[in-house]
Parts: structure tokens; C-alpha cells; sequence
């Protein structure tokens, strides 16, 4: 009878990829041959291992082969056989990621004659290295003709041992970090550098990149580079010459010829501001570049400054996206996007800033004021840009040739009411248009009537900034709007204009507490005459305007006036007013929700009189809070069909504001505000779909509020006091 028994000799596994045999032999004194697998946590399964079986005659003996204990951590095949045969051992890669420490297994080889042999089978377990980069990221700050920043260092240290690492530089910015190595071993250190050939080449901006640290079995480790480059022009903005609409809104936009506004840093190294005509495309070093769909043109050039350029975009630029660079003396910004619209015409008005009265002419050419106004079935004349592109003329000449772009789909309204127009097209300067309508005859009259231009089709459209021009009835050479303001009117023989105006306000809200709130307001303002009339806030009834964002309470020059201690009364009650950080302005909050009931009342204003005001005490009726009777069905406003409020109650002979807001969004979301005026008598007004559709798509407000006829008062130092009280209602609206 043969004796079969297992002399092994165990060659273990180095973790290097090796495949180590382990030889049995059949002998009575042999001990069982171990297996050992070394495992570093987070790393690759070992490689399986082999022990090969034979007898000592060299006969066949047939055996079976099992993992008897750790069976689901190691396997071994086949799991039969006859001598000489080779078993393979292996490690179930599923289960390493439980594991929390070394593991030991059996293979049992059971032969036909002879006693069993047992083989050990260890993982040895080994926990990964952890490996640190310092810094944790990378910074670098060039000026444009400096010399390239200096390298900077990342030092690579591991625990657990010495490792193994590679490293790779990424950048959008191909080529512009480079690395003194791409493999080590910890301790070490990599020297990170900036591309000197790609760094001369990048405008001013802020730059990426990252550097990835990877070793065996150790997650990769990402370590940011970020470049700031300065020095060279920087376009920091663009906008229309004279709408200022905010980038960000639904009637942003570039019309070819218009003039346009580039602002910015480092624009030009010396100012020229000294227009000459034919415009030229490059004033002291500086020239502009637009681009698209492959093509390129040079603007023609107004002025130029360090923070700012007046140009003219080309009557060639194409509908759609472009890209807009300054070249300043050899240095070239980064590009700017443009967006470039068939029309959008922007208002000229007389603050220079976008808003309040059109810098406006009759048919003369003579200014509308309040003590020369329009008329019904007059022809009103507004300056501005973006009408269109005119193939006829060429962007630089005086004069321009006066070509009526009738194919050009220009419409206008004057208070709310369609004009028809006489003309739209370039005007005696390069890039500065007119649009030129009658005033309709049936048109509210007042001193604030609004006048704003619709581009394009009724249902796909772009809207002009908001502006207002004087209306009177006809034979009438002054405006008014005594229902809004008591006749507002500055003087025409002073130079400085001094005025003030109190306010008391209630609001009850639809879905804040406390449901009612309300201030008290005072203003007082020292203003040069031209100013006033230029931030002159009437509106006048049947009229809307459009805000996209805050004006200042006072105007260009206003100065604030000390009107002393101010307190106001109403059922018995005194409070004062709280004087604000910016002189000449006063305001409180009403105590309790009951302050004002909602039947109206009287509230008795009083003032001591400072340094700039005499004494004073007016009287101004708050009227009843009206009932806002669709306030349920305008929560949510389709922007592209503008919304009807309707409202009863309110008080006899006073008017009604219907306002609202919303906001964009994103990190830095616009907000534009809208108001318009109507007698409380209409029960209703429609706000037309040329508002809404400037409002960006979000959430906002939307207000009904009923105000009390103008109320003028008197003091000594003042030109001018007019008071008003309110009462509304508003609801939270989504903007769609």
C-alpha cells in the first residue's frame, strides 16, 4: 500500500506581482506548507498562488481540495485531481473592503489513502498610506509685462512609508502650468512654474487650473492653481448710450449703429475726448475689435478714457452673438459679449441717466418743459439710439443722412396710448437717432406723461427705457397735474429750487405679519432748477414707468435742508419723526396697525423749523383703503400679455397707483419696478404688455394703492411743499 503524504515548500508572495509554487510531496514527516498574501488596504486583490501535489513513487493518488475555514475570503481550484496536480489559491476581492485586520484560512487536501494535510492560508493586512500635499493651493498674481511670477513648491510626504506618486498639470489654458516632475517618492518635492510663452499671451482675467497627486492605492489629490492677471484694458461693462438698461434683462441689447457705452480699467493710457469728424477706429493707441461668425470690425470712436469709450457699433455687425476686445496701445482685453438685436432703441433724457423727462423738442426743435409743452396732434421729436442698421449711411460722417427706416417695426406710446410715427432713423451725428410721433388726441394731459418705444412685432419685441414729456390741453402753454401734485411747478426765476414733501403711507399685506404696516416721511432738498426738472418724479394719470433700480431721493446737486424737529398726530397720537443719516430726511414707522383707520383720516404734520426751514404745519388726508376686488386672480402675470387690476372703494377725487416688482435670478439677479397712475373713478386700470414684459421672469410684488390729491403747503425758505397720503393693498406675484 503506496503512503501519500504533502512536503511542502511555500514560496510567498511579495506583492510585486510574482506568482510564487509551493511543492508537495508524499512523505509521512512533512509539515503542511502555509500560503501568505500581503494586502495593502485600498489597493489591488493579490494574485492568486499555486502548490503543486505529488507522491513520492510518482504514481497517481486522487485527492479531493477544499478551503475549510475562511472559506469566503480565499477559494481554491480545482477542487479535485490526482498526483502530480497544481492547485491554485486565491483571494475573493468582495470581501477585502470589510476586512478590518489580517485573516487565516485552511485548504484541506484529502487523498484517496494516506492523512489529510492541511495548508494555512494568511492575509496579511496592511493599512494605506496616507499621503499630505502642502500647500493645499496654489496662487499666482502677474502683471501684464512684468516677469513671469517664480515658481512655487509642493512638497509630497506620506506616512506608513515611502510611496511611490505621480503628478499632473491641467489647465482650459493649454500649457500654461508646468511641472519640474510628473513621478517621486515621498519625501518630495515638485517646483510648479507658469508657461512664460502662454502667460505673455493672456489679457487681463482671472485663470485655472490643478495638479493631481495620485500613489497606489491613496484616492488622488487635487491641488487648485489659480492666476490673476491685471494691467492691459479690462471690459467691465457695456450698455446703450443713453437707455443704461442693465444687462441681465428682457430688453437688453445692441442695435447695429447705435452708440454704445464701454466702461472698464486701463481702457486708454491717454484721454481724448475731442470728437472729430469723420469718426475715426483708433484714437491715442486705442482701437476696438467686434467679431462674428469669423468676421471682424473696428467701431468708429467718440472719446476714449481710461475708464470709459463712446463708440458706434458697425451697421454690419449680424444679428445674434459677438465679442467685443479693446486693444490699448499692444495690450488686448479679454473678450466681451455682445448682444447684438435687430432694434432697441434707448431714450436720451435729460439726466443723462435713462430715466425721467426725454430730453425732448416740438417740431422746432424748441425743448419740451412744463412751461412748453406738447399738444394733442403735435409732433414730438426724442433723441436716442439703436433704431437699426441704415445701409445708407457709413457710422462716421457729419451729417448723417436722414433715412426713414420704415422697414425697421418701431411703435410708440404716449401715455398708454398709441402714437402714430412720422419718422425713426439716423440724425445729424453718427449713431444718434430720432424718433419722431404725434401725440395722440386723446392722451391724458399732465407733466409727466409717459413715452416709451416698442422694437419689433407686438409679440416679439424690445422695449425702451421709460421716459416722460409735458402734455397740455390745447391752448394751454403749461402742464399740470393738480390732482397728482397741486400743480407742481418749478419757479423760473431762482437757480436753486428748494422743496419739500411729506408722505404718510399704510399698506395691509396678503401674506405677512403683521398684515399692516406703514411710515411717515419727510424730505427736504436744496436742488438746482435744471436738476429738478430732469429728476421731476410726477407721473401723470394714464401714464406708467419703468425703474431698474433704485434712483436716489434726491437729484444731481441736491443738497438736504434742516427743517428742524418734525412730529405728525393722528386719533390723538404724536410721533416723531427719526432724522435720517443723509440730511433733509426724516422718516417713522406708524405705531400699531390701527394708526390710520380704513376709513381714512386726517394726519396733522408739524415742524419747528431749522437753519434752512421756517416753521411749519400741514394737514394730509389719508383715504379710505380700497378694496382690491381681483387681488386673487394677479397673483401669477403672464409678462408677454401684460395684467388688469381692479379695485372699489378709495376715496372721492384721488387717484390710484397700481406698482409692482420682480426680481431675476442668479448670483447677482436684476430687480426693475413699474408704476402707474389712475383716477380712483376707473375702478380699473390694464398694465400694458410693454411694462410687463421688462420685468424679469421671478417673483415680486404687485400693489394697489389709492393716494390722496396733492396737498401744498408753506414755509419760509421754501419754493415749493406738497404733501400726500396712501392706503393700499399688495400681493406677492410671480412674473412668468
Amino acid at each position: 500500500m503506496r503512503r501519500f503524504s504533502l512536503l511542502p515548500s511555500v514560496v510567498v508572495l511579495a506583492g510585486l506581482g510574482y506568482t510564487g509554487t509551493a511543492v508537495a510531496q508524499v512523505t509521512a514527516q512533512s509539515n503542511p506548507a502555509t500560503v501568505t498574501f500581503n494586502y495593502q488596504q485600498g489597493g489591488p486583490t493579490p494574485s492568486p498562488q499555486t502548490i503543486n501535489v505529488t507522491s513520492v513513487d510518482g504514481s497517481a493518488i486522487n485527492f479531493t481540495a477544499s478551503v475549510t475555514s475562511g472559506a469566503n475570503l480565499f477559494a481554491v481550484t480545482p477542487s479535485n485531481g490526482a498526483t502530480p496536480a497544481t492547485l491554485t489559491v486565491s483571494v475573493n476581492s468582495s470581501e477585502l473592503p470589510a476586512l478590518k485586520g489580517s485573516a487565516t484560512g485552511y485548504v484541506t487536501i484529502v487523498p484517496s489513502t494516506g492523512l489529510n494535510v492541511l495548508v494555512p492560508v494568511n492575509l496579511v493586512l496592511t493599512t494605506a498610506a496616507i499621503v499630505n500635499v502642502s500647500p493645499s493651493s496654489l496662487t499666482f498674481n502677474y502683471k501684464i509685462k512684468d516677469p513671469t511670477p517664480p515658481s512655487q513648491t509642493l512638497t509630497i510626504t506620506s506616512t506608513g512609508g515611502s510611496v511611490a506618486f505621480t503628478a499632473t498639470a491641467s489647465s482650459p489654458t493649454t500649457g500654461l502650468v508646468t511641472l519640474s516632475s510628473q513621478t517621486g517618492m515621498t519625501p518630495g518635492a515638485i517646483s510648479v512654474s507658469l508657461n512664460s510663452s502662454v502667460l505673455s499671451n493672456l489679457p487681463a482675467g482671472q485663470y485655472g487650473g490643478t495638479i493631481d497627486v495620485a500613489s497606489t492605492g491613496v484616492p488622488a489629490i487635487m491641488i487648485p492653481v489659480t492666476l490673476t492677471v491685471t494691467g492691459g484694458p479690462q471690459i467691465t461693462g457695456l450698455l446703450n448710450n443713453f437707455s443704461y438698461t442693465l444687462p441681465g434683462l428682457p430688453n437688453y441689447g445692441f442695435a447695429p449703429g447705435s452708440l454704445i457705452d464701454i466702461f472698464g480699467t486701463d481702457l486708454a493710457n491717454t484721454p481724448n475726448i475731442a470728437e472729430a469728424f469723420p469718426l475715426t477706429t483708433s484714437l491715442n493707441g486705442v482701437q476696438l475689435t467686434v467679431a462674428a461668425n469669423g468676421t471682424t470690425w473696428n467701431p468708429p470712436l467718440y472719446y476714449v478714457t481710461a475708464t470709459q469709450i463712446a463708440a458706434v457699433l458697425p451697421e454690419a455687425t449680424p444679428v445674434g452673438t459677438a465679442t467685443l476686445t479693446v486693444t490699448n496701445n499692444g495690450l488686448t482685453s479679454a473678450k466681451f459679449p455682445i448682444v447684438v438685436v435687430q432694434s432697441d432703441f434707448g431714450i436720451l433724457t435729460t439726466n443723462g441717466a435713462g430715466s425721467g423727462p426725454a430730453a425732448a423738442f416740438d417740431q422746432n426743435y424748441v425743448p419740451l418743459t412744463d412751461t412748453h409743452p406738447a399738444h394733442p396732434g403735435d409732433l414730438v421729436i426724442a433723441f436716442g439710439t439703436g433704431v437699426g442698421p441704415d445701409p445708407g449711411n457709413d457710422d462716421q460722417s457729419l451729417p448723417q443722412h436722414a433715412n426713414n427706416l420704415t422697414k425697421v417695426p418701431i411703435n410708440v406710446f404716449i401715455g398708454g396710448m398709441p402714437a402714430d410715427v412720422y419718422y425713426r432713423g439716423r440724425n445729424r451725428y453718427p449713431g444718434l437717432d430720432s424718433v419722431i410721433a404725434y401725440v395722440p388726441q386723446n392722451v391724458s394731459p399732465g407733466c409727466g406723461v409717459s413715452f416709451v418705444t416698442q422694437s419689433g412685432n407686438l409679440t416679439s419685441s424690445l422695449i425702451s427705457n421709460f421716459s416722460t414729456i409735458p402734455v397740455a390741453p390745447k391752448g394751454s402753454d403749461i402742464c399740470s397735474d393738480p390732482l397728482i401734485s397741486g400743480n407742481q411747478t418749478p419757479p423760473s426765476g431762482p437757480n436753486t429750487y428748494k422743496f419739500g414733501s411729506l408722505l404718510i403711507s399704510q399698506i395691509t399685506y396678503s401674506n405677512q405679519e403683521p398684515p399692516v404696516s406703514g411710515i411717515a416721511q419727510g424730505l427736504f432738498f436744496s436742488e438746482p432748477v435744471v436738476s429738478y426738472s430732469a429728476s421731476n418724479p410726477t407721473l401723470s394719470l394714464g401714464s406708467c414707468r419703468v425703474t431698474q433700480q433704485s434712483g436716489s431721493t434726491t437729484g444731481s446737486g441736491a443738497k438736504g435742508i434742516d427743517a428742524g424737529a418734525i412730529t405728525f398726530t393722528s386719533n390723538g397720537q404724536t410721533i416723531t419723526l427719526t432724522r435720517g443719516s443723509i440730511p433733509g430726511f426724516y422718516l417713522a414707522q406708524l405705531p400699531t396697525s390701527s394708526f390710520i383707520s380704513p376709513t381714512g383720516g386726517t394726519v396733522m404734520f408739524t415742524g419747528t423749523g431749522g437753519t434752512g426751514v421756517g416753521a411749519f404745519t400741514a394737514m394730509l388726508n389719508v383715504p379710505p383703503l380700497l378694496t382690491f376686488t381681483n387681488q386673487a386672480s394677479v397673483k401669477t402675470v403672464d409678462r408677454s400679455q401684460g395684467v388688469t387690476v381692479t379695485w372699489s372703494g378709495g376715496g372721492s377725487g384721488t387717484y390710484v397707483t397700481i406698482s409692482g416688482s420682480s426680481t431675476g435670478t442668479g448670483s447677482n439677479p436684476p430687480t426693475v419696478s413699474f408704476s402707474c397712475s389712475a383716477p380712483v373713478s376707473a375702478g380699473q386700470f390694464t398694465i400694458p404688455d410693454y411694462v410687463t414684459r421688462t420685468l424679469p421672469p421671478g417673483t415680486g410684488t404687485l400693489t394697489v394703492e389709492n393716494n390722496s390729491s396733492g396737498y401744498t403747503f408753506t414755509a419760509s425758505g421754501l419754493d415749493f411743499g406738497f404733501g400726500f397720503g396712501a392706503n393700499g393693498f399688495q400681493v406677492t406675484a410671480v412674473y412668468n
